[in-house]
Parts: structure tokens; sequence; C-alpha cells
């Protein structure tokens, strides 16, 4: 998907991207390059139901808000094309198929035997990892979709000031609605959201685990030297960057060389490694989003830093190993 994304961003010039309205109307009225809308029109037959924060259903989805996709192909515009998903991903797998047939050559009868069932395995279904997820992401649209059939019949009527506000509403609530044409949906939905509106106003971040009792478990501190702070690696390489801290995937550009702290990611994120130089995130594993991406792209990635989107700022310049899984602050 990241790579359709790029692929389709490379099908426009930059000066596209200077009215990103401007060029959503465009491609809804078709006055765009044959190319491009074919393209176009093939990414959304199959990404549709794809998008930033997919798992929540309230959360608009390529489908919904083709301005989500041009934002996201807005920030893998780069100042000198100097990094370039799909080959990165062809050179990942040359070096793979090499390391592979090196290993061949190394061991005995037995061992090949195994080695080469096991990487046969691997090449026919590690794919898959991701499918349970997919037909999860696509069920959730289904009910979106469903959903949102409901509120624009309440928006109709006057009950609702838009569809989106369905997500506000139990399924309770939108069955007493249909029984009772005088129930007041908004006072459901105000008293729905007042505490979500209280934890966004006082909540920064939530911890990773709080147990029955209210007690905030963190893991023990590592020890860490003067301006080092420490994490897992789980992409190798070391690069020098200015840290760029976002909390969702369209708060703001990542420019070519900005170092990408994040609490985590998923597939919406994606576009946004196109420019980074490195991906520093508070909670993941090796097989976490995050990491997958990063080492198929070939760039550095530390994952599990404890409060990490807070202990670094934006435009401090950082080192960050992705051997040892140490961040050194430079500035």
């Amino acid at each position: 998907m990241g790579i359709a994304l790029y692929q389709l961003t490379k099908l426009l010039t930059p000066k596209d991207f200077e009215d990103l309205s401007q060029l959503s109307a465009r491609i809804k009225n078709r006055d765009m390059p044959g190319e491009f809308l074919t393209s176009w029109d093939d990414f959304m037959a199959t990404y549709e139901a794809r998008g930033p924060l997919e798992m929540d259903q309230a959360s608009p989805r390529y489908g919904d808000d083709p301005m989500l996709a041009l934002r996201q192909m807005s920030f893998m515009i780069g100042d000198n094309n100097s990094f370039n998903p799909e080959l990165a991903h062809q050179r990942q797998v040359k070096e793979r198929q090499e390391a592979f047939q090196q290993l061949m050559t190394r061991l005995g009868w037995f061992e090949r035997r195994l080695l080469g069932r096991a990487h046969r395995i691997i090449e026919l279904f590690a794919g898959v990892r991701d499918t349970p997820k997919h037909q999860a992401v696509l069920f959730n649209y289904a009910m979106r979709k469903r959903a949102l059939i409901e509120g624009e019949e309440l928006q109709k009527t006057g009950r609702l000031d838009c569809a989106e506000q369905i997500f506000e509403l139990t399924l309770s609530d939108i069955e007493k609605a249909k029984e009772q044409p005088l129930l007041d949906l908004n006072l459901l939905r105000e008293k729905h959201t007042q505490f979500l509106k209280l934890l966004k106003y006082q909540v920064t971040e939530f911890p990773q685990i709080i147990d029955s009792r209210g007690r905030i478990l963190r893991p023990a501190p590592k020890k860490e030297k003067p301006n080092e702070i420490c994490g897992m690696p789980v992409s190798p390489c070391v690069v020098n960057g200015r840290v760029k801290v976002l909390r969702t995937p369209h708060e703001k550009t990542i420019d070519e060389g900005d170092i990408l702290v994040a609490y985590t990611t998923d597939p919406g994120w994606t576009p946004l490694f196109v420019n980074a130089a490195a991906i520093v995130l508070e909670v993941g594993g090796v097989l976490q989003h995050g990491a997958v991406v990063a080492r198929e792209y070939g760039k550095p990635c530390v994952v599990g830093v404890d409060r990490v989107v807070t202990k670094l700022q934006d435009g401090q310049q950082v080192e960050v190993d992705g051997f040892t899984g140490v961040i050194r602050l430079l500035s």
C-alpha cells in the first residue's frame, strides 16, 4: 500500500500538491492525466477500507475522504528523491535471496534440507500474518458504511448535525431513535462523549498498563549514560537527524532526514517512513509494523522506549543506533 501511494505521488509534480483541495476537486472531476486516474482508481478499489487510525470505526478511510491519501502523498515529496521505497523493497528481496544461497553453500546436506524447507514455508506463508488484521479492517469498514447510512437519515431529519455523529451514539440509541421521533439524540451524544472530552483535555499520554487498583505499572528503569536513551534495536543502521514527534499520522510533515518519534505506528503511517531517516517508538517489537517497514526500507528503528514522546522534543539533534538500541542526544 505504501509503495502504491509512492507510485501515485511520482505521477504528479510538486506543484500539484500546493493546493490539496484543488487537486482533490480535479480528481473528482476527472480532470487529470489518464495514467494517474487509472492508477488512482486501482488504488481505491484495493485500499479504500484502509487509512490512518483504521481500527477505529469513527476514523475516515481513503474511500471516505480522498484527502487522506493526498495528504500522505504530499508527505512523500522529497527535496532530492534520494529514497525510493519500491527500489528499497526490491533490494531487500535480492539481498535475502543472496543470503539464503550463501547459507546453503556453507551447510551440510541435512542442514540444507531444514533451511530450504523453513525458507520455503516462510516465503509461502509469512505474508498471511497481516490477513486477520486486513479482514478485520474490511469488516469494520462495512460496519462504518452501514452506520453512516443511519447517520445520513438522521441528518436529513435534523436530528444530527452531520452523519459522522452516529459514532457518538450506541446501537441501542439508534434503535430508540426509530421508535421515539422526539428522542433528543444530541443530549445522548453529549452524555456519551463527556468522559472522552475530559480525557482529551486532561490526559496527554496513556500508560501502557494500569492494574485493577489503578496502579500504573512501568518497566524498571534502564541504566543509561548521560544524554542517552535506551530501547530495543529492531532495524540495524546508525543515523543522525532532527527529532519530529507525532501523536497522529497527519499531525505534521516529515521532512527528509527527520527522526520520526511516535507512540506506535500502523499501516496508515507508512508514507511518513519515506522521508524519515530513522524511527523511534514507545510501543513495538520485532514484528510490529514500524519495525517491519523500517527493515524493509533499510532504516534504523528503536522501540520500547518508555515515554519517548515526552522525553524527546521537536528540533533536537539525535543519533539513532539501530544496532544497540541507543538514542544519543547531540543537542
